[in-house]
């Protein structure tokens, strides 16, 4: 709310401060309703009390002495957008409250205004503030398990999209028919040339049979080493199918989703969900099969990511670093939840820090914060299995062993098949002369 006063002596407009209700705003009467109306130069230096819980990640907790979380990021970006001064009130006592004496503390500081806003979702509204709704980053996801590892011959194919594998094949088809039909300008094997090299000197070859086989060099070394390059990384670390990352991926697999008794009533009845419940098997004695690949599961976001970190422990603890993450989160959500950040009812700065929190949701802000949290754990934690790794390993070295034995493969077949079709040509000659003497 704005007061203003309009004087007839010294046609003057005077504003009460949103921020300071004892300091008087003056306008000229020709200043334009935009700028007397904005209140943003109020509010520059205000001095804001944040209330921030210590245990309670990933909205806001105390990591390593540091108070890191979404909600505290967020605060940061919108005041420090107003150029407010902020500051933080961790109390630490509040954190081994229980939720009744937590409610009625937090009450407490706000009708006493000393604090402003309160962050890290309180989970209720108050009588002493107003509420702003905020997407959680927790909601429901899919739990679904990793598929098995790829075989051999897809980390062979993969590297190339079959575009590319055309382009090969339609060089080594090509160097078949000029050598066929034009045997003068092309007398010798080309495919053998541009695999193999050629023992002759570069004067003994024709001009067309040097230009052909050095702009098909250029092009096949290229392919070559972007080959070579792709196929080590995939033959190493994409050791699984790769992760799903939309429900429609999901709906297209063959992933039961395996319930609770009665849990499919509790869900909305939206095209998507439809589409996720005709996949459910209810289980009376329902369990996380984490042990097993057969079952996809919805479970809340938080207890997803516990679930998965403590599969991977265990898995380290039994297998070391050779253990397998078998169980991944699908990035896409099944449904968000919201909860409420709390601001103080006298707090005349409601209106702009709702306006704002929408606009952080709106730029993608909240999900990155979420994102950089979670990179920082899994920075830090001591669980690493190789098949997640990127670092490549010396017994993961026999790739390159695996594509040499392609290459000598493919070089022996085609020596074969160049000896049989000479074989072909000299039997096909002698016949014909047998046949003109007969």
């Amino acid at each position: 709310m704005i007061f203003i006063h309009i004087t007839n002596d010294d046609l003057t407009v005077h504003r009460i401060s949103a921020a300071n209700f004892t300091h008087i705003r003056t306008f000229n009467t020709n200043e334009s309703l935009e700028r007397i109306f904005d209140d943003r130069q109020d509010w520059q230096g205000y001095n804001v009390n944040i209330f921030a819980r210590s245990r309670h990640y990933p909205y806001s907790a105390v990591v390593d002495d540091v108070l890191v979380g979404v909600d505290v990021e967020a605060c940061k970006a919108i005041f420090e957008h107003g150029n407010m001064s902020y500051k933080f009130v961790v109390l630490p006592h509040y954190s081994s409250l229980d939720h009744i004496m937590l409610r009625k503390a937090v009450d407490e500081l706000l009708d006493s205004a000393f604090i402003h806003v309160i962050a890290g979702r309180v989970g209720t509204a108050s009588p002493y503030g107003q509420t702003v709704v905020v997407r959680d980053t927790d909601g429901v996801c899919l739990m679904v398990p990793r598929r098995h590892q790829r075989n051999f011959i897809y980390h062979l194919v993969h590297p190339f999209e079959l575009d590319t594998w055309m382009v090969v094949a339609f060089v080594l088809v090509l160097d078949m028919i000029l050598g066929v039909c034009f045997p003068i300008a092309f007398p010798h094997n080309l495919i053998m040339i541009l695999l193999f090299g050629d023992s002759l000197a570069d004067h003994e070859q024709t001009r067309w049979t040097r230009f052909y086989c050095f702009t098909c060099t250029v092009l096949l070394f290229l392919l070559s080493e972007a080959y070579l390059a792709k196929a080590i990384i995939y033959m190493t670390m994409t050791r699984y199918a790769p992760d799903m990352k939309t429900i429609a991926e999901f709906v297209a697999s063959d992933f039961p989703i395996l319930i609770d008794t009665g849990v499919m009533s509790s869900f909305n009845e939206s095209e998507t969900m439809s589409k996720l419940l005709s996949k459910t098997v209810e289980d009376p004695n329902f369990y996380f099969h984490m042990d097993s690949s057969v079952y996809a599961y919805m479970v809340a976001c938080g207890l997803g990511r516990r679930l998965v970190d403590r599969q991977v422990i265990d898995n380290y603890i039994k297998h070391g670093r050779e253990g397998k993450r078998r169980f991944y989160l699908v990035k896409e959500r099944i449904m968000w939840y919201y909860h409420d950040m709390v601001v103080q009812y006298q707090f005349m700065y409601y209106a702009r820090f709702r306006e704002m929190v929408e606009w952080l949701g709106d730029a993608g802000l909240w999900d990155k914060w979420i994102n950089d949290l979670h990179e920082n754990e899994e920075r830090y934690s001591q669980y690493e299995l190789r098949d997640e790794d990127d670092i490549l390993f010396l017994e993961d070295l026999a790739a390159v062993w695996y594509l040499v034995l392609v290459g000598w493969t493919i070089s022996g077949m085609t020596i074969l098949l160049e000896m049989a079709w000479n074989y072909f040509k000299r039997n096909y000659k002698k016949c014909g002369q047998c046949l003109m003497l007969s």
